[in-house]
């Protein structure tokens, strides 16, 4: 026997070999390696975490707010010197976590901006880089694949087992993030965000209505408010494609989902000539 040794929480992306020894113990060994594979597959990608962020600040000075991580399993591709090739390790936090603008990597990863850039998403990542500590970063590359933008992925765009996603923020058009506050997946905003406001002439029958500013891509799931001013009679249907969910009256609220076609609504406006409508996103559901 070899002298006393501490384990570490870890798993190797390769299995070791079956080690010499009585032909009794085969079928042990095998199902212990077996086990083995069952845990790395079964924890890939977990994550165990309170689902809590909030999002406030300036362009120069943002603060992005992660809540407590119980658990997060991570592998690391492995060029460090201290480490294997990709060795899973699991990861935690003891309490709330506060990013900056140091977390957010420039285009050459030497360094940080001096703000955030404006008029764009930022998505919010936990990673590893070999040792025990978890790494975060705020960057501007969604958790989707470039050839499907609006199917969510657990992970950065390029990656299968590193920089598990958390959430997301907009910049307005001064590189200030939009407040929110996200829990369990819901990202409620701190003011709701204008789609549209103007009238019939701007609004026409089946006409079409982007969100793209509103929520990311990969989201289908929209919280929304309408408002009609007329000083005539005016209808508006505010319906996501494929008719699932629609808003007909003033002030009224609906729950909205986009399809494969586009993150896209349809307002039919009817009567009313003077009629000024406006759509509002108050959250969006991932």
């Amino acid at each position: 026997m070899g002298g006393p040794y501490t384990p570490s929480p870890r798993i190797g992306a390769t299995n070791p070999a079956l080690p010499d020894g009585d032909a009794k113990s085969l079928a042990t060994f095998r199902e212990l390696l077996d086990v083995r594979v069952h845990l790395r597959g079964a924890t890939w990608g977990q994550l165990v975490w309170s689902g809590r962020m909030a999002v406030s600040g300036s362009a120069t000075a943002p603060v992005i707010t992660v809540g407590v991580i119980e658990a997060v399993a991570l592998r690391y591709p492995g060029d460090a010197a201290s480490d294997a090739t990709g060795v899973w390790r699991p990861y935690y936090t003891t309490g709330e976590t506060t990013l900056g603008i140091a977390h957010v990597p420039n285009a050459d990863k030497t360094g940080s901006p001096a703000a955030l850039y404006a008029d764009e998403w930022y998505y919010v990542y936990v990673g590893s880089d070999g040792t025990n500590t978890p790494q975060w970063e705020v960057s501007r590359t969604p958790p989707t694949e470039s050839g499907t933008p609006k199917v969510a992925r657990l992970w950065k765009r390029g990656q299968i087992s590193n920089w598990r996603y958390l959430g997301f923020f907009r910049t307005d058009g001064s590189g200030v993030p939009e407040p929110l506050r996200r829990a369990g997946g819901l990202s409620v905003y701190a003011t709701e965000r204008l789609v549209v406001q103007n009238g019939p002439a701007g609004v026409t029958s089946n006409a079409n209505l982007s969100v793209a500013t509103v929520v990311p891509p990969h989201v289908h799931h929209l919280r929304a408010r309408v408002v009609i001013a007329t000083t005539g009679i005016a209808t508006i249907s505010v319906k996501s494609p494929g008719a699932i969910g629609s808003i007909g009256s003033d002030v009224d609220l609906a729950e909205l989902f986009a399809d494969d076609s586009g993150l896209r609504y349809t307002a039919l406006v009817g009567g009313g000539e003077s009629a000024s409508v406006s759509l509002y996103v108050q959250s969006c559901q991932e």
